[in-house]
Formats: C-alpha cells, structure tokens, sequence
C-alpha cells in the first residue's frame, strides 16, 4: 500500500506523463508498450475516465517514467569523444601507420578507451576501414566484412581464396589504412592473412586489442616470427593521467570541487570507462537522495563497480 499511496495525484500525473512523452519523444503506445499497459487504458486515465484499479496502473507508467529518467542521466555520462593521452597515442600510430604502410599495434588492459579512439579516428577519416572482430570471428568472417566495405561484389557463397584476392585487388596501391579493434578475437589464420594483405598491397594496418594479441602474434612458443616481424611499432597505452581525469570530469561534472576530483581519480584507478561508469552513478545516488555530490556519493557509487584491474 506504501508503494501506492506515493503515487501523484491525477493533476500531477497528468501532467508528469505529458511532459515525460515530450522530453522522451515517447507515443502513447511506446509508453503502454514499456510500462504493459494498454495505450487507450493510459488516455483514459489521464482524462479521468479509467474504471479499473487506478493506483496499480500509475504505479507501472510511472515506473517507466522513472526508470528512462534515470537513463537519460547515465547517457549524459556516457557519449562523446574525450581525446585523452591514450585517444592522442592511438591517432599516432593509426597516423603512421596510415602515411608509412606499416603494421601497427596498440594494446592495454580493457577500459582505457582503444575501441572510443579508433571509432574516432575512422569518423575523421574518410579512407580508414574500421572493423571491429567479434569471438568466433573466422578468416572468411574478416575478409568478407572488409570486401563488403571496400566495395566487393563477390557472391556470398565465394571461397576464401577468391574474396582475399578480390580485397587485395581493390585495396593494392590505394593508400589507406585498415583497423582491426579487439583483433585478439582473430585466429592465426586471419592474422597472417592480414600479414599477406599488407604484403600485396602496401595498405597500413592497425590492430587493437587486449595485451593477449601480442601473444597471439607472437605464438605461443614464438613460432609466428615472420607474422611478428612484420609489426613496425607495439605500443602499450598507459592507464589515464590525472590531466585525462580532469578533462572527463570537467566535461560531465564542470563545477566539481577539488576533493571529489581527488576521489574519482583515486576510484577510476586510471581507467575511463570505470571513470565514466562513477560519474554517471555518482549523479543517479545524488539525485535519489536529493544531494550533491561529494566523497562519501563518490564511494558508494565506485563500490557498485568491479574495478578493472590494469596491467
């Protein structure tokens, strides 16, 4: 009954629900849909005309309400490009890569933000092909995806060998530069066949990833010396300096007071996507229990977060 008689009165209601579909750009029926109440149901409540179980159906729409809200404060916490010293490094090497020809490789501890750069650098690019590899991707998997962005026209039922000769014939002699993100998801087969791409062609080739795709280049017993000796540069990226820090909070949280600075980037431990998930939790348990946020919201939001352990 608590839960009930909490809910707003009909004017309130009312005048909840309209505001909520205009900021949301929500229909009627995406709200009935969400909240598992029939649209004509809803309109009827809010005219006063509904003979059911009233409360029960303000408690389900306002719910939803509740819950988009409370998204809509992560999202601000969670979109757009931040260039930090780990998003400079990678346009570095993508840029040397991109102007030499050469084999790249960025790698690090997941959450520093490889994946957000590489996005980046492709959108300011033009001619970079971005591909990001999945678990389970095969050799045909990865060519057939960059034949596909290159332009190929080969059926869908072609065999390897013809869809690595069509990307070598398209790619030869055009000067651009190819991404693999989370390329330690590729098998051997692929990673030397990226090898042989780069030798036909000239094309420049960036690979991301976990520390494990070294590994992977190397082999385990270091038996994939010519597919390693190919790699120009390697570069480990460093967890974010408190410069980095400073920028994300400055962009989410710009009013932010020295000592809850000092407490994000003691939580983020120098990861950003710990740093992002902070913030954005720091603000929900501020809003929920009407407060700014200080140190004390700053630990019991990072104690909802397994910490990324960075190497």
């Amino acid at each position: 009954m608590a839960q009930v008689s909490a809910v707003a009165s009909g004017a309130d209601f009312a005048a909840g629900v309209k505001t909520f579909l205009g900021s949301c750009q929500w229909s009627m029926t995406t709200l009935g849909k969400a909240s598992g109440v029939s649209p004509s149901a809803i309109s009827q409540l809010l005219s006063g005309k509904y003979l059911g179980d009233s409360a029960a159906v303000r408690v389900k729409v306002e719910s939803v309400m509740k819950r988009e809200m409370e998204k809509s404060v992560a999202a601000a916490t969670s979109g757009g490009f931040i260039r930090t010293s780990v998003a400079v490094r990678v346009f570095d090497v993508a840029q040397d890569c991109r102007l030499f020809g050469d084999i790249g490789v960025c790698y690090s501890a997941a959450g520093l933000g490889k994946t957000e750069a590489v996005r980046e650098f492709a959108r300011q690019n033009a001619d970079v092909i971005l591909v990001e590899a999945d678990p389970g991707y095969t050799a045909k998997f990865l060519f057939s995806e960059i034949r596909d962005i290159v332009g190929g026209g080969s059926s869908p039922r072609a065999n390897l060998h013809d869809i690595f000769q069509e990307c070598c014939k398209r790619l030869k002699g055009s000067g651009r530069l190819l991404i693999v993100d989370e390329a330690e998801q590729l098998p051997y087969k692929a990673l030397e066949m990226l090898r042989r791409l780069h030798g036909k062609t000239g094309v420049g080739i960036l690979l991301t990833g976990m520390p494990k795709l070294l590994a992977n280049l190397r082999g385990p017993r270091g038996e994939y010396a010519q597919l390693y000796s190919r790699v120009g540069l390697a570069v480990k990226l460093k967890p974010l300096t408190d410069a980095d820090v400073a920028l994300v909070i400055g962009r989410f949280l710009p009013k932010c007071p020295g000592k809850v600075q000092a407490a994000l980037g003691s939580e983020a431990a120098g990861n950003a996507r710990r740093l992002f998930k902070i913030i954005a939790r720091s603000k929900r348990v501020a809003q929920i229990n009407h407060r700014d946020i200080d140190e004390e919201v700053v630990r019991r939001a990072a104690g909802t977060i397994k910490l990324e352990v960075m190497s």
